[in-house]
């Protein structure tokens, strides 16, 4: 089992905030901050860019029901999310804030190993 956690990391006098994901694994990836995102949002978009970095939706086959990841805050503020296989298609859900993803096939643009995540809901603002 894998997990991701996300960690706020502040400014300093050459670059803007950001965030950092790193998965249980060692893999890790920092994304800049994006001032039109909330804080939820922000922590969702590392987390994903991960997921998406390291391809674990690569090979997965309907019907497969390994890979639920589960949801959880921490006391240092870091957050992960949670995954499930529903409905012939895999989700992703931030459980604080209720924003939903799909999983989709896709080329170009922000995808990644052919895959991208199109939001479905975007859940409730903090």
């Amino acid at each position: 089992m894998q997990s991701i956690e996300t960690k706020y990391v502040g400014p300093t006098n050459s670059r803007g905030s950001r965030v950092k994901a790193t998965a249980s694994g060692g893999f890790t990836l920092t994304i800049e901050w994006d001032d039109a995102l909330n804080t939820d949002e922000n922590h969702s978009a590392a987390a994903r860019a991960l997921i998406n970095k390291l391809g674990w939706f690569h090979g997965v086959e309907p019907g497969d029901t390994y890979g639920e990841w589960f949801y959880g805050d921490r006391k240092d503020g870091s957050r992960a999310l949670c995954t499930f296989f529903e409905h012939g298609q895999w989700w992703v859900e931030d459980r604080h804030t209720g924003a939903q993803w799909s999983v989709v096939d896709a080329e170009g643009g922000r995808s990644v190993s052919g895959f991208d995540f199109e939001q479905v809901t975007r859940g409730d603002e903090e």
